[in-house]
């Protein structure tokens, strides 16, 4: 469905719609500093090319899953720093500190290999990746941050932000608690209010969740492109236990999908009650119908959903 498609196949990028959202989203949360655009996944199948809309409309960070994305991005944006979500392999320091990408430091381990290798090394940037519960990447002792804490505190090098990825959205979860509990006890012997960017909500906890007093930055994905998971029982039960005026409650229910499929029928055909149509009994007719066949399917990632 690319642009040299010679089928009457595209995918549609509106980005007018995804402006508006980006916008909306910074007016919901106007008490943070850093908006931090989520683009890995090929900006979630929208094309790296988006990051010029998100950027003229006000995110001014940009993270992404691996050096390779960071890459692809900088093919259309030369100058806005580009967060790796991932560790990367050291031997690429240079090249992250020539393209203003910063890097992910994530375990104690690789922050001691960093250590003998930044005395050569020019204007890096870093975030310390906390592990709150979801036991993936980050790290997950209070002496072993203080200790990378104090290290930058002496280094010509910036610690510039600190962050966790919350396994669950929030609107109570306990989990959630959890998680925003254990972040604070990890960081209680450092001072927090020396790291310029502090990040922990996504784009479901940015929905959900009113701001933490010590977080400077938020981590909108797919919320910028339309994803929203807003539970409406939820902003309700949230009004009754708090209320507030209602011109201040965020409805991102307004957020419009950005991303469009158009095709064409190639084809018609005339089906039975009792035939089915496609793949695996997915759809039987109940009466006599008519079904259009589009040239799309599995290769463009469309395809039946399977239940078991």
């Amino acid at each position: 469905m690319g642009n040299n498609s010679k089928r009457e196949t595209k995918c549609v990028i509106n980005t007018k719609i995804i402006s508006d959202n980006v916008k909306q989203i910074i007016k919901y949360n106007s008490d943070y500093k850093y908006y931090i655009g989520v683009v890995k996944g090929n900006a979630y199948g929208h094309g790296y090319e988006i990051v010029k809309t998100l950027v003229n409309s006000g995110i001014n960070y940009l993270a992404v899953s691996d050096l390779d994305e960071a890459n692809q991005v900088r093919e259309f944006d030369k100058k806005t720093p580009i967060l790796c979500l991932e560790p990367v392999d050291l031997m690429y320091m240079d090249f992250c500190s020539k393209n203003n990408i910063t890097m992910t430091i994530s375990s104690y381990s690789y922050f001691e290999n960093l250590k003998s290798k930044l005395d050569n090394a020019k204007n890096m940037k870093f975030h310390l990746k906390l592990n709150t519960g979801m036991n993936r990447l980050g790290l997950d002792k209070s002496s072993e941050i203080e200790e990378i804490f104090d290290y930058f505190n002496d280094s010509d090098h910036i610690l510039e932000g600190i962050y966790t990825h919350l396994g669950v959205a929030g609107a109570g979860n306990k989990y959630y608690k959890n998680a925003v509990q254990k972040f604070e006890e990890l960081t209680s012997s450092i001072e927090l209010s020396k790291i310029p960017i502090v990040h922990l909500f996504r784009s479901a906890t940015i929905e959900q969740e009113e701001k933490l007093p010590y977080a400077t930055g938020i981590r909108p994905g797919v919320l910028m492109f339309g994803g929203t998971q807003s539970k409406p029982a939820v902003n309700i039960i949230k009004r009754l236990l708090k209320p507030k005026p209602i011109n201040s409650i965020a409805n991102y229910s307004d957020l419009k999908i950005g991303l469009s499929v158009k095709s064409k029928i190639i084809e018609t055909r005339d089906v039975l009650p009792e035939e089915i149509v496609g793949y695996g009994l997915d759809y039987i007719a109940d009466d006599d119908i008519k079904i259009g066949i589009i040239p799309i399917g599995y290769a463009d990632n469309f395809g039946s959903e399977y239940v078991g």
